[in-house]
């Protein structure tokens, strides 16, 4: 502020001389910097959370997939009938499809979250959706046939506890995710939650679904 060395008040001509000052009128206007949202501490410790339990089932895939899983799978065609075979095959499938997924996703999405990228929100996202709705379908009850199947029906209702815990959990995080301030966070103000939600759930239901559709060959098949 320009003070008038006589008065000791502002000064409005002197203003208006340095709105007409020729070198001060090509100065360019600093732009305005926009405020900068801090690092939830939440996003800091699920970022360090998924990229420890993302390296850890990397780790166990490669233990999984060992030489002599290989031969028990070679096996399965030949100790089993077709529909025990189909059965034991699918459920190997499953297996290896649910130690990708929490191999991959914990992986991408907590390098996606440590470098602040909506596909970081999205995989996380999509990663607790995806235990919620595995959790759940344990739940929905599977028609059982008339006649029991030559194998024994594993019993899961001991661990129902296990399952809404887990379930609870992941709905917590999934609401932590949801927040106004961690989309905002992410630069995602713009999308609509509601859907994003929606459709991430669509796609992460494919697992659970065929894991129920695995109990229902249990019933069935053979």
């Amino acid at each position: 502020m320009i003070i008038n060395s006589l008065s000791g008040q502002p000064d409005e001509k002197g203003f208006e001389a340095l709105e007409k000052d020729p070198v001060l009128a090509d100065v360019p206007p600093v732009p305005e910097q926009p405020f900068a949202i801090r690092r939830p501490i939440g996003i800091i410790l699920l970022t360090v959370a998924h990229l420890l339990l993302g390296l850890g089932m990397v780790g166990l895939i490669f233990l999984y997939h060992t030489n002599k899983d290989k031969k028990d799978r070679q096996n399965i065609q030949t100790s089993y009938s077709p529909s025990e075979a189909s059965r034991l095959m699918l459920h190997s499938l499953l297996i290896d499809a649910e130690l990708v997924a929490f191999a991959i996703l914990p992986l991408a999405s907590g390098i996606g979250m440590l470098f602040r990228l909506g596909l970081g929100w999205m995989l996380a996202l999509y990663f607790y959706l995806h235990i919620l709705l595995l959790n759940l379908s344990e739940f929905i009850p599977v028609p059982k046939s008339a006649k029991p199947p030559p194998w024994p029906i594993r019993d899961r209702s001991e661990l129902h506890g296990e399952y809404l815990f887990w379930a609870a959990i992941s709905a917590l995080m999934i609401l932590y995710l949801c927040r106004k301030k961690v989309v905002r966070y992410f630069r995602l103000e713009s999308i609509n939650r509601i859907i994003i939600l929606v459709l991430i759930a669509l796609i992460a239901s494919i697992i659970p679904i065929g894991f129920w559709y695995e109990k229902l060959l249990e019933q069935y098949l053979y």
